[in-house]
Formats: structure tokens, C-alpha cells, sequence
């Protein structure tokens, strides 16, 4: 489904990394990280091209809110992760799809679907 896309996880809780790793897996996408800090994720964002990404709100106590505004300034889709509301967000995470922790596969698809990365595959 996701067979060619490059897409970047960004969490830092070593389970749930190695759980979306194994969806995107199955989901046959190329997979960039787990990154697992706020500095490494800019870093990545501002140097490499990435189909998308999925972001945890919290990294090790940062708020993770300059990587999606750093992908939407770039037009980079992005799904947020979280077991939070989405209250005191900036826009750009309360306007992009939001995976509530845990998740499974299903709703990480209609995750996708929804942002439109699945039209034409």
C-alpha cells in the first residue's frame, strides 16, 4: 500500500517505535528512523525528502510542534501520535490526522487513506 514512500517515524518511546516500524512494514513503506528527539527530527526534516511522517506530540519531555511545522511549511503530510487531546496545539497538528495510542494496523490505513497518500495505489 505504501510500497515507495519514504516515510519517517518520529517517537520516542522505544515499543511504540518498533510497533508502528513492524505496521509500516507490513504496509511495504521505506521506512526513515525511529528518530527520537526534537533536534534529530529537524535535522532529518531539513536535509532528506520524505513522502511523510508520523509524529509523537511529546519527545522526552519537548513538544514536537516545530517538526510539523517545519513538514507543512514543506507541504509533507503528517499524522500525529498520541494518547493526549489535541487541546493547546498550534493548527497545523489539530488539522492533521491524529492516531490515538495504542493503534492498530486498520486505523494507521485509515490514517493514510485519509491524508490522501493512498490515491493511485
Amino acid at each position: 500500500m505504501l510500497k515507495d514512500l519514504r516515510i519517517l517515524i518520529v517517537e520516542d518511546q522505544p515499543i511504540i517505535a518498533f510497533a508502528v516500524q513492524e505496521m509500516l512494514h507490513e504496509l511495504r513503506a521505506e521506512i526513515v528512523g525511529p528518530v527520537k528527539t526534537l533536534a534529530e527530527a529537524i535535522d532529518l526534516v531539513s536535509t532528506q525528502h520524505f513522502d511523510a511522517a508520523l509524529i509523537d506530540v511529546w519527545l522526552k519531555g519537548e513538544a514536537s510542534f516545530p517538526i510539523g511545522n517545519l513538514l507543512a511549511s514543506k507541504g509533507i503530510p503528517f499524522m500525529v501520535m498520541s494518547g493526549l487531546a489535541n487541546e493547546g496545539e498550534p493548527q497545523s497538528f489539530q488539522d492533521a490526522p491524529r492516531l490515538l495510542k495504542p493503534f492498530t494496523l486498520d486505523e494507521l490505513k485509515a490514517g493514510f487513506a485519509n491524508s490522501g497518500l493512498f490515491r493511485g495505489r
